[in-house]
């Protein structure tokens, strides 16, 4: 099965540790979910996170999610819809 390469952003809050923004891609299996998305994206920013400061993934208090957004990783839509094309004038 081919996967699919969702691009997300993501921001957090860590109490008393911070604010950390990711912008990434990762690929998921077709029929994956939007969570399963967002918690990996969180996931992935919690270990990076707990690595940087030595610390244990069960160290790290629950995060606070500020911003998330995700969207598929392409740019193959056309630029313009036909509604927007101008309609001949009679």
């Amino acid at each position: 099965m081919k996967k699919t390469t969702w691009h997300y952003v993501l921001t957090i809050d860590i109490p008393g540790m911070g604010t950390a923004s990711n912008s990434q891609t990762i690929e998921l299996s077709p029929g994956a979910s939007r969570e399963h998305l967002y918690r990996a994206a969180k996931e992935n920013m919690l270990r990076t996170t707990a690595a940087a400061h030595g610390l244990s993934l069960d160290q790290i208090p629950q995060p606070i999610t500020l911003f998330w957004s995700a969207e598929p990783d392409r740019l193959d839509a056309p630029a313009h819809s036909e509604d927007d094309q101008e309609q001949p004038r009679g």
